[in-house]
C-alpha cells in the first residue's frame, strides 16, 4: 500500500505559507513537533507582538533575550501599557538589553510608554517603515536613525511638550508619504520628504505666542510631492489658518478640521473658509467636525438641513472642483450631477436611514422658489412621473411623503450607486 505523503516531506517555503493560516494556539502546537516546525512556526508566533501590561512586557523580553530567532521574527510590536517614570530598574535594564535585538521591527507604536521610548532612541531599526511614537527629547534622535520611515505619528504629551516647542532640528526622511504630530516636529520632518498626507495637531493658544499658522504650513509646502490631505486639530477653529492655507498650499484637494474644544467661532470660520474657496482651485472635499466624532449620530432636522443647503449652494458656486462636505451637523453633503444633496452620518447609504434627506429632497423642490431645475428633474425621476404628484399632494396635506415613493427612491439611489462603483 502506497504511503500518503508527510506534510514535512514539502519544502520550508510551503511550510511556512501554510503555517501562515493556522490560528495562534495551532501554531503553538505545531511548532513542538520538532525542530524544523519550530523554526518555521516561530516567525508565526513572534512576528506581531502586542503588550498590554508589565508582566507581559516583561515576560516577552526575556524570551526575546534567551531566543535570537524569536527576537528576529518581531516586525510588527505594540507596547499599550504605561510604565512608571522612575523606580524599576531592572525592568528597564530587561527593556533596554532587548530593544538591540530587534533588528528587523517593521511597524512600531509605543505611544503610550513614554518611559520605555527613550531606549529605542539611540538604536537603529533599517527595516522600519510605520510608527507611532510619543513627543520627547528624544524624538528627533530616534527619528535620525530611521530615515526610511514612510508613515510617522507622533502623539503630543498633555502638558504640550513645552520642551519641544522651540524649532527643532531638521531631519532627512526622503520616504516619509503620510505625517500626524504636532507642527513642531513637522516642520522639522516633512521638508524634502514626499509627504502628502498630513495632520496636524495644533497645541493650546498662548497669549504671549501666537500661532504661526503660516510657518508652519510653509515648511510643508517644502515636500517634494504637492499636499493632498491637510487635516488640523486644534483647540478651537482659527479664522488665522484659512490666508496660511491659501498662501502656501493652494493645490490641496481635501481640507478637514476638527476643534477639540467648544467652539465660540464657529460662524466666522465658515464665513472665512467660503471667501477662501476660489484661491483654491483643486479642492474636492472639506470637512468640519466639531469635538471628537459622537459614537451614535442624530440626524440633522429639515431646518437645519435648509441652512446647510444655502451654504452648499453658495459653496459650489465659488468651487466648481468641491463635491463633498462634512458640515458641523455630521451630515455630509454630496455634489452628484450637479445637485447637492445630504447624506446621514450613518454607515450605509441607504435603508430607512435615507428618508428624511428623501422627505428633505421632495419638500424643498416645492418650497425654495429659486432652486435650480436640476432638482425638480431628480425628484420626478425619483418619485416617476405619477409618484411626483402624490408627493407634492401629500406634502400639500399632512406633510408626510408615501413610503412607497421613499422606497422607489431608495432602490433607485442604490442601484446608482452600484453603477458607478
Amino acid at each position: 500500500m502506497m504511503d500518503l505523503p508527510s506534510l514535512l516531506q514539502l519544502p520550508n517555503e510551503l511550510l511556512y505559507k501554510i503555517s501562515g493560516l493556522a490560528e495562534p494556539r495551532d501554531l503553538l502546537v505545531l511548532c513542538q513537533t520538532n525542530r524544523r516546525m519550530h523554526d518555521i512556526c516561530l516567525k508565526w508566533i513572534y512576528c506581531t507582538l502586542v503588550l498590554e501590561d508589565l508582566a507581559q512586557v516583561v515576560k516577552c523580553c526575556r524570551t526575546l533575550i534567551s531566543c535570537s530567532e524569536a527576537a528576529y521574527s518581531v516586525c510588527e510590536l505594540t507596547i499599550a501599557c504605561h510604565c512608571p517614570r522612575v523606580g524599576l530598574g531592572s525592568f528597564y535594564r530587561l527593556v533596554a538589553c532587548t530593544v538591540g535585538r530587534l533588528t528587523n521591527l517593521a511597524v512600531f507604536d509605543i505611544s503610550n510608554s513614554r518611559s520605555i521610548f527613550k531606549y529605542f532612541s539611540d538604536k537603529r531599526f533599517p527595516n522600519l517603515l510605520v510608527c507611532t511614537i510619543p513627543s520627547t527629547i528624544d524624538t528627533i534622535s530616534f527619528l535620525k536613525g530611521c530615515p526610511q520611515i514612510y508613515h510617522l505619528s507622533v502623539i503630543p504629551s498633555a502638558d504640550g511638550d513645552l520642551r519641544l516647542a522651540s524649532p527643532l532640528q531638521s531631519v532627512s526622511m526622503p520616504n516619509l508619504r503620510r505625517f500626524f504630530g504636532p507642527p513642531y516636529v513637522a516642520c522639522a520632518v516633512i521638508p524634502g520628504s514626499l509627504a502628502s498626507s498630513i495632520s496636524i495637531y495644533w497645541p493650546l493658544p498662548d497669549a504671549n505666542l501666537p500661532m504661526d499658522f503660516s510657518g508652519c504650513l510653509a515648511a510643508l509646502a517644502h515636500s517634494r510631492r504637492d499636499v493632498i490631505y491637510l487635516k488640523s486639530m486644534m483647540p478651537e477653529w482659527d479664522c488665522g489658518i484659512i490666508p496660511a492655507i491659501t498662501s502656501h498650499i493652494p493645490h490641496v484637494q481635501h481640507l478637514a478640521f476638527q476643534n477639540l474644544m467648544d467652539c465660540k467661532e464657529r460662524e466666522a470660520f465658515v464665513s472665512r473658509i467660503e471667501g477662501a474657496l476660489h484661491l483654491l482651485p483643486r479642492l474636492q472635499c472639506i470637512d468640519l467636525f466639531e469635538r471628537t466624532r459622537p459614537t451614535a449620530y442624530t440626524r440633522a432636522d429639515e431646518g437645519t438641513l435648509d441652512k446647510e443647503f444655502e451654504i452648499m449652494r453658495r459653496w459650489g458656486d465659488h468651487s466648481p472642483s468641491l463635491g463633498f462636505v462634512t458640515l458641523p451637523s455630521h451630515t455630509r453633503w454630496i455634489r452628484d450631477d450637479g445637485v447637492w444633496l445630504p447624506w446621514p452620518p450613518t454607515p450605509n447609504g441607504h435603508g430607512p436611514e435615507m428618508d428624511l434627506d428623501y422627505r428633505w429632497l421632495f419638500r424643498v423642490v416645492d418650497t425654495i422658489p429659486d432652486i435650480p431645475p436640476v432638482y425638480a428633474t431628480l425628484a420626478r425621476h425619483l418619485a416617476g412621473s405619477d409618484g411626483i404628484l402624490a408627493v407634492q399632494s401629500a406634502i400639500e396635506n399632512d406633510g408626510v411623503v408615501p413610503d412607497s415613493i421613499l422606497a422607489r427612491a431608495r432602490a433607485l439611489r442604490l442601484q446608482k450607486s452600484q453603477r458607478d462603483a
